[in-house]
């Protein structure tokens, strides 16, 4: 429906996930009793990936997602 531009989006989005579960993994390393790792970060970035087809296959998902106004959780109109 978006083309390229709707790809580039996704791509972002998911880049803009990645490195977050990166970063806190790498946090995480300096928590004691805690651990980071290469499989939490692809973990993490499979969810992403899940996330974004969902949002995908489900036009109706992403517009309810965009409508609610987020402070709030109360719709924008």
């Amino acid at each position: 429906r978006h083309g390229l531009a709707g790809a580039t989006r996704a791509a972002g989005a998911w880049a803009l996930a990645v490195a977050y579960a990166i970063t806190d993994e790498l946090h995480q390393t300096t928590v004691p009793g805690r651990v980071g790792t290469p499989r939490d970060v692809a973990i993490d970035a499979a969810g992403a990936v899940l996330g974004l087809a969902a949002l995908r296959l489900s036009p109706a998902l992403g517009r309810r997602i965009l409508a609610i106004e987020p402070a709030a959780g109360r719709p924008l109109r």
